[in-house]
């Protein structure tokens, strides 16, 4: 089990925040455009996981994706 007593959700700004320059997974434009209408209607439900030190994304590069378009100026 994981000690959730280790980990802390904040709000970041989205120019503190970099996507992962080695993002493996590639989405379609239908995958991009269902994700977009999902954030849209319910805002982001997983939070962003990103390196403390690196600012540099290591779960969520879609969701962020989606998030700037969307305009957010935070995340979680």
């Amino acid at each position: 089990m994981i000690d959730m007593k280790k980990y802390e959700i904040v709000y970041v700004a989205v120019s503190e925040i970099r996507p992962a320059p080695y993002n493996p997974r590639k989405w379609n434009d239908k995958e991009y455009k269902k994700l977009l209408a999902s954030v849209e209607a319910i805002g982001l439900v997983e939070p962003i996981v990103v390196n403390k030190k690196t600012k540099n994304i290591i779960s969520g590069n879609q969701r962020f994706k989606v998030a700037t378009t969307l305009g957010y100026t935070q995340v979680p």
